[in-house]
């Protein structure tokens, strides 16, 4: 399991110039992996983020080399 609190900026383009936000953003899921050598494994990875009052999830899959 993982959890993260950190600064979240954004910065975007509109009809009356650029328009930034700053806040906070706030991570948690659960990340596994299976070791197939002594310095390579399959990592997998499934979280949740809340930033700038939006929620997303996010998927990782790969290979992870020591």
């Amino acid at each position: 399991a993982y959890a993260g609190l950190g600064p979240a900026y954004r910065h975007e383009d509109t009809d009356r110039g650029t328009v930034s936000d700053g806040g906070f953003a706030y991570i948690a899921g659960g990340m596994l992996q299976l070791e197939l050598h002594t310095r390579i494994a399959l990592t997998g990875r499934l979280g949740y983020v809340n930033a700038h009052g939006e929620r997303a999830t996010n998927m990782l899959f790969g290979l992870s080399v020591y």
